[in-house]
């Protein structure tokens, strides 16, 4: 089966009547736009370079040390981390940098069993509950 992405974005979203979160199962695909352009100035400066010396080496094993994303990330227990009442008024006057998710097309995520937040690219996700993402 399949779901289309505002469908899912939608669903993210969903409250029990009590107000709590309900839990959803995502698979996301990593990406790091700043490390990326990072790797291709590496590797434009690798072009540079002669290929026997050790400045070439050390830079050669410094490109290959760097994630710049490309991996098939899948959690079972994940909640959209979203402040709601009188705590997101707080956190938004303790905070100075205030998200803008819509125009980023992002989402915080967190997992429950660890409730670590993770940042995730609403392009970038796969599948939503077991169901495959269309765009």
């Amino acid at each position: 089966m399949s779901i289309t992405k505002a469908s899912a974005l939608r669903n993210m979203n969903a409250t029990r009547h009590d107000g709590t979160r309900i839990p959803f199962a995502i698979e996301v695909i990593t990406a790091d736009r700043e490390k990326y352009r990072k790797y291709l100035n590496m590797l434009d400066r690798l072009s540079l370079l002669d290929q026997k010396s050790a400045e070439y080496e050390l830079l050669l094993d410094e490109i290959k040390s760097i994630d710049y994303g490309g991996k098939l990330i899948s959690h079972q227990q994940c909640v959209i981390s979203k402040p709601r009442g009188i705590h997101a008024v707080a956190q938004a006057e303790r905070n100075s940098k205030i998200p803008n998710h819509s125009s980023n097309r992002t989402r915080n995520i967190m997992f429950l069993p660890s409730k670590s937040i993770r940042k995730i690219h609403n392009s970038l996700i796969v599948s939503f509950n077991a169901h495959e993402v269309l765009y």
